[in-house]
């Protein structure tokens, strides 16, 4: 229990999640860090329906910009809670090959089950 505002509210005080900053990688693949300082993995194709269908066209989805913590295309006409990108996200454990300056991750498709290597290069 807690008190805020001179409000007594039951459980634990909860930090709203934010979207610091995002990559958008190949495949509709997005790489978020949120507020909590964890970078994950999000996979957009999982973006499919109502307002989320004209993310289909990839070069609008590739648009994608963090506004107020929010991820968010067309000016703010779409956007997605953090929450829903987070919970829907993979974790993000990369593996640096400082040769190259190349981060690898595994994505699985959510279709075929399958992972795929893919390389990210940050130069």
């Amino acid at each position: 229990m807690y008190i805020r505002d001179g409000i007594v509210y039951g459980g634990e005080p909860v930090t709203a999640l934010k979207v610091i900053k995002i990559k958008v990688l190949p495949d509709k693949i997005m790489l978020i860090t949120f507020s909590n300082h964890e970078t994950r993995l999000f996979d957009g194709t999982i973006l499919r329906e109502g307002v989320f269908k004209k993310l289909q066209d990839e070069a609008l989805f590739n648009s994608a910009k963090v506004d107020h913590g929010i991820v968010s295309w067309m000016d703010g006409e779409i956007d997605c809670a953090p929450e829903f990108m987070y919970k829907n996200s993979y974790e993000y454990p990369p593996l640096e090959n400082t040769e190259t300056n190349e981060w690898y991750f595994f994505k699985t498709d959510h279709y075929e089950e399958e992972d795929r290597r893919m390389s990210i290069s940050l130069t």
